[in-house]
């Protein structure tokens, strides 16, 4: 047997509850702030966080492998990302450019200079400048033609 929703509540849910942008509650809790339970649990943390970290230490320095997962990244973050050395590449002005300048990116990453990474950002800022100076020139060029004598 299925049920069927009343008349009236059908008529209340149709358009929404609520005006799109605003919440129920206007007045409730921000977003983002924490909730009861982690503001207690932070006070009682914070009173005795040497001691746990001192734990966690010599934990992990007796083979803990759970508190080395534990450290491990906080003492040592992901490298996201790194200033790009010194490196010899020939000018892009056109596509014509872009051999040699992939070559020379190539080369690069075989010798350990930047990642594979770096590589296919440097590779997507060539053909991007590539790019736009196509479109600069054929712009140039379409400014001096007269419209009116193209046969459409």
């Amino acid at each position: 047997m299925t049920k069927t929703m009343p008349e009236n509540s059908r008529k209340k849910q149709a358009g929404g509850r609520f005006q799109p942008g605003q919440s129920g509650n206007p007045a409730g809790r921000p977003k983002g702030s924490p909730n009861t339970l982690t503001r207690i649990m932070q006070v009682k943390l914070a009173g005795r966080a040497d001691e746990i970290l001192d734990r966690a230490i010599s934990l992990a320095a007796a083979g803990n492998i759970h508190a080395l997962k534990l450290l491990v990244p906080r003492l040592l973050p992901e490298i996201r990302e790194q200033p790009l050395p010194l490196l010899e590449l020939p000018p892009v002005s056109s596509v014509e450019d872009l051999p040699a300048f992939a070559d020379a990116v190539l080369d690069a990453v075989r010798e350990g200079i930047i990642a594979p990474a770096t590589a296919g950002q440097l590779m997507d800022a060539a053909k991007l400048k590539t790019a736009a100076a196509s479109q600069a020139k054929i712009a140039r060029e379409c400014h001096g033609l007269d419209l009116a004598d193209i046969p459409l």
